[in-house]
């Protein structure tokens, strides 16, 4: 509450800097984490609601796509190759293009237009960015080249984004969302982390590889070209801006630029490695060092025997994925909005007569819309798209010093949303199911 109601000012002061080492680098820490919380934050702040209603939207599509849980440690001999979209994507595609290997290639679903240029399909591809912006990716390539490369989608993903993808689609359900509620351990809910390179290193460690090489994974860039060409991402003319780009220095001691997002993300991925059992080995474009996975050669990987795996391994993989693909009997939901719908009626009628006299009944009113606050949090199913909601009213209910008008205008939008969020849930995952079975 500190964090969306106030302000944090992170300062270091100079004398302990000068003690040793340890203090600035605790304090860089420190403030990563605080900026990796703030992304978190905002980004849920903006996208949660959005989110949850793709959730809702894509359910059907969903149980009929199939289910990821019978690939859990079916990866074993297995080598994984994560192909990411920085620079060095293309120094090293045309090398995999005439020793491909015996092993499993994984991209993101954006990456595919860089991959494109080269004639270079993956195994599979993975989508979990639930903007817009993903729309595009489609312009930027012959969208029937894709036709029979699977995509693991994530369910927050926009349906017109699903909609539009020529090939085979099997859906991934992920942290903060419906799935942890409606399956409740008989479902993989993956933790993305904001980054689908995270989340492929996540799922690929989740389905048992044996070992993983990431490909293209700079986290940085060291002159105009941030991205592949192709990458949605990409932008000519790159122009330094110390409020969201850092310098580094890559391997060889040379500068190299970053934004901070892509900094959060590689301090992610390296606390990933820490707890990881496999090797991870990273071939080296000459940008950032991820810590955890050591630098290859493109000479290495062919002397080291990198790109092979256990025999059979590669073809028992791609089996049980394509066995993924087969409908799921549709969850069992019992319809709860008209019980909420008595119960928030009740309320808002309490706090109407106690805003009456505001000022007389201070405690009480903090007493019912805590007890609100506590109601709301009851449901799993409901309560992730309840989350802004939920934060709206902690500001009501422990930020204002003195409640008044304004206050009970806010407290009544507020109930007035949760009620028609929880007859949307109602709607996409009990009513309309039901039409469909009796019109079967």
């Amino acid at each position: 509450l500190y964090y969306e109601f106030g302000k944090i000012d992170m300062r270091t002061d100079l004398p302990s800097q000068q003690i040793g080492p340890e203090y600035a680098q605790w304090g860089q820490k420190c403030n990563e984490v605080l900026k990796d919380f703030k992304i978190e934050m905002d980004t849920i702040y903006v996208h949660q609601d959005k989110m949850i209603r793709n959730e809702l939207n894509n359910f059907a599509r969903a149980m009929h796509d199939g289910s990821l849980l019978n690939l859990k440690n079916q990866g074993k001999g297995l080598t994984a190759v994560l192909l990411g979209a920085g620079p060095s994507l293309e120094q090293f595609v045309p090398h995999l293009s005439k020793n491909k290997g015996y092993v499993l290639y994984a991209s993101a679903f954006q990456t595919l237009p860089a991959l494109q240029k080269f004639g270079f399909k993956p195994h599979f591809c993975l989508g979990i960015d639930p903007s817009a912006g993903m729309k595009g990716v489609y312009d930027r390539m012959v969208v029937e080249w894709a036709k029979d490369i699977p995509l693991i989608y994530s369910c927050k993903m926009l349906p017109e984004v699903l909609d539009r993808y020529p090939g085979p689609s099997i859906p991934i359900w992920t942290v903060g969302g419906l799935g942890a509620s409606i399956f409740q351990g008989r479902e993989l809910v993956l933790n993305a982390g904001r980054n689908v390179g995270i989340a492929l290193t996540r799922f690929l460690k989740w389905c048992g590889v044996s070992r993983i090489v990431l490909v293209g994974q700079d986290f940085a860039w060291s002159e105009d070209k941030t991205h592949a060409t192709g990458n949605i991402q990409e932008k000519g003319n790159f122009n330094f801006d110390p409020k969201v780009h850092v310098e580094l220095k890559n391997k060889n001691g040379e500068t190299i630029y970053s934004h901070y997002t892509y900094i959060t993300a590689l301090r992610t991925l390296e606390k990933e490695l820490e707890g990881i059992d496999i090797p991870v080995l990273n071939l080296y474009g000459g940008n950032a060092v991820i810590e955890g996975a050591p630098e290859l050669t493109w000479d290495e990987v062919l002397s080291d025997g990198i790109l092979e795996s256990a025999s059979g391994s590669l073809d028992h993989f791609l089996w049980k994925l394509n066995q993924a693909r087969s409908p799921r009997p549709w969850p069992q939901f019992e319809a709860r909005s008209s019980m909420w719908a008595v119960s928030l009626n009740s309320v808002r009628k309490r706090l109407e007569k106690l805003f009456k006299k505001a000022n007389n009944n201070q405690k009480e009113i903090f007493s019912t819309l805590n007890k609100l606050l506590v109601f709301l949090t009851q449901d799993p199913l409901y309560k992730p798209y309840l989350l802004n909601d939920l934060r709206n009213l902690a500001g009501v209910l422990f930020v204002t010093r003195n409640y008044g008008q304004k206050e009970l205008a806010k407290c009544k939008q507020i109930l007035k949303q949760v009620l028609k969020k929880a007859r949307e849930i109602d709607q996409k995952l009990v009513v309309m199911p039901e039409k469909q079975r009796m019109s079967a």
